[in-house]
């Protein structure tokens, strides 16, 4: 690729980068809904089964460098 034509992939990094941030961020939101959503179809209270999901998608984003 020629020099000026690599703004779109830093763009893109950029955009992925921000909603990654954003979504890790806002996990305590997310867990508020996900517990009213899915509580009562969850064994027990959900605490646990939503935990692992929380868990998950945080250690996705340790795991890849974020």
């Amino acid at each position: 690729m020629a020099e000026g034509e690599n703004w779109h992939i830093v763009l893109a990094v950029l955009i992925t980068q921000c909603i990654t941030h954003g979504f890790s961020g806002s996990m305590g939101v997310f867990y508020v809904e996900w517990k009213t959503a899915f509580g009562d179809n969850l064994a027990g209270d959900g605490s646990s089964a939503i935990g692992w999901l929380t868990s998950s998608i945080l250690g996705v984003m340790l795991a890849t460098g974020r």
